[in-house]
């Protein structure tokens, strides 16, 4: 089983508006360089977030729970959630969908930096529960650490090359894991490798922000805000 983290790789590199392709400023090469179109089924737990009234794809995320996705702050930085649909249960961006599920509710990390892309992770809530079946599941948590040289299978509509148009098809690329400190010294220690402090947390701790919140979400206050939420390694708390 590939770890859950890889999911977040591209969620965090295909957004596009109308189907123009946005980067990050910080990372110019946001790219499936050398991939291919995904074989039927490979990610089941891939989703398309699109725009509402466009109908556009923007960012990829992945299904965690039969209400809840998970994507990528900067994809969700200062947007409604009305704004939004999930398009879920294809590869294809093109095939007509039957059945589209909306957002009601934005969870985007506390320690969210946007200028540093530092704990870029956001959740949303949907405002009914998705039918699963086979072409349509939820993604497996990993719990352990990744070890490097593991195997790490990235899955998404981003670019084929540097401002490229977004595929119609899912597009899949298998890489292997390099440690954060290794990775930075590659690159002679520039601070566009930065993915923040907690760069070298585990897969656990990743698990446990979303873990918390959807235990949370049973116990929320009248406002719909959840009390608190544990974050990665530090274990400070969101409120």
């Amino acid at each position: 089983m590939l770890p859950f983290l890889y999911v977040l790789t591209i969620v965090a590199v295909s957004c596009c508006v109308s189907g123009q392709v946005l980067y990050p400023p910080q990372y110019t090469n946001t790219r499936i360089v050398g991939g291919e179109e995904a074989s039927e089924g490979v990610a089941p737990y891939q989703i398309s977030l699109q725009g509402a009234a466009s109908g556009q794809h923007s960012c990829g995320g992945a299904i965690i729970d039969e209400r809840w996705i998970i994507t990528a702050a900067h994809c969700t930085r200062g947007k409604q959630a009305t704004s939004f649909r999930v398009l879920a249960g294809t590869q294809d961006l093109q095939q007509n969908a039957t059945k589209y599920y909306y957002p009601d509710r934005i969870v985007e990390h506390c320690n969210y930096e946007p200028r540093k892309y530092r704990n870029d992770i956001a959740l949303l809530h949907l405002n009914e529960s998705i039918a699963f079946d086979n072409a349509t599941q939820p993604v497996e948590l990993d719990h352990e650490p990744l070890v490097p040289g593991s195997r790490l299978l990235l899955t998404g509509w981003g670019t084929l090359s540097l401002g490229g148009e977004v595929p119609a098809r899912l597009q899949s690329l298998e890489v292997k894991y390099v440690p954060f400190e290794q990775c930075r010294a590659a690159h002679d220690n520039s601070t566009r490798v930065d993915i923040g402090p907690y760069a070298h947390a585990s897969i656990a701790y990743y698990h446990d922000f979303i873990r918390t919140h959807l235990s949370l979400s049973e116990t929320e206050t009248a406002e719909g805000t959840p009390e608190e939420m544990k974050v990665l390694r530090s274990r400070r708390h969101c409120s």
